[in-house]
């Protein structure tokens, strides 16, 4: 078991060929080392680290530490439901649509000029949490933001100035599942 005091981690599957991210942990998230998954740090990292059993011991103790426990695993399948349904039936425009509408839901602040999202990854993080390459995500991000739907004023702030407009975009309607 781990607890991510500090920095973040990319929470991967891969393959020889490919690498999927599920999920980026925090500070605060416990992980447990012993799924088919591979962790990375993205930035600086402090771990606490404890063997599966000594923990199993300590959750009899303390039962307050399963509620993060099961909030990071709920993440983590929420997240893989999610990618599963992204490659099966959305393209990428509408993986990234839904990444930053959900995205906004959670973290973004509506203002008068829309909704401000905050965005700590990088184009090349978010591109492998939506199983696409940088270079195709960056042209579609562009492609946003020349049509106004989606503003990315400071490297780690986008703006959204109307929601519905970006739902609606010429590949919005992707960004619902397709019916085949």
């Amino acid at each position: 078991m781990l607890l991510l005091e500090a920095g973040r981690m990319r929470v991967y599957m891969a393959t020889e060929e490919k690498e999927l991210t599920l999920a980026y942990l925090e500070p605060g998230d416990l992980f447990t080392t012993h799924t088919p998954t591979y962790l990375m740090a993205v930035s600086d990292c402090r771990l606490k680290v404890m063997p599966s059993h000594r923990f199993l011991l300590q959750m009899k103790d303390q039962p307050a530490l399963v509620a993060p426990m099961m909030r990071v695993l709920g993440r983590l399948l929420n997240n893989s439901l999610e990618l599963t349904a992204d490659l099966a039936f959305r393209d990428v425009p509408a993986r990234l649509i839904r990444f930053v509408l959900e995205t906004a839901k959670r973290r973004g602040r509506i203002e008068t000029e829309g909704t401000w999202l905050p965005i700590e990854l990088n184009t090349k993080d978010i591109a492998l949490l939506l199983g696409t390459s940088r270079q195709t995500l960056s042209a579609l991000l562009n492609r946003l933001e020349r049509d106004g739907v989606l503003l990315r004023p400071h490297r780690h702030q986008w703006l959204i100035p109307n929601a519905e407009a970006l739902q609606r975009w010429p590949c919005g309607s992707m960004a619902a599942l397709s019916a085949g």
